[in-house]
């Protein structure tokens, strides 16, 4: 972000950061909403990790039907952060996405819908 390249910035980002692959990357540039992405670029750095912990207890009184979604092919940090969310929620299940990454929301819009 220091060099003011936002577009640079944010493909490093998605690639280093988020484990989106270049494929998908590629997609998210041929979505009209890739120029809203790079103009809010600078709101990628509150994804960084940083204190915040994890506490489990916070959701088990959150009695809302939830579904998380999940790419097959999502890194070990991203299936591991369903677990347990799932495990928290009193009333959730998680769905998984075959084929697909993290942003599958981007590279198979059909699958959410069904």
């Amino acid at each position: 972000m220091e060099s003011g390249d936002r577009d640079a910035f944010l493909t490093v980002f998605l690639r280093e950061i988020a484990d989106v692959s270049d494929e998908q990357i590629v997609a998210m540039r041929a979505d009209p909403s890739w120029s809203d992405r790079v103009a809010t670029a600078h709101t990628a750095l509150r994804e960084l990790p940083d204190d915040y912990r994890f506490d489990p207890a916070r959701f088990h009184g959150l009695d809302v039907p939830t579904l998380l979604l999940l790419g097959g092919n999502s890194s070990a940090d991203f299936k591991a952060s369903r677990r347990a969310l799932d495990a928290a929620l009193p009333n959730s299940r998680i769905a998984i996405l075959k084929g697909q990454d993290h942003t599958a929301m981007n590279t198979a819009t059909e699958l959410p819908v069904r």
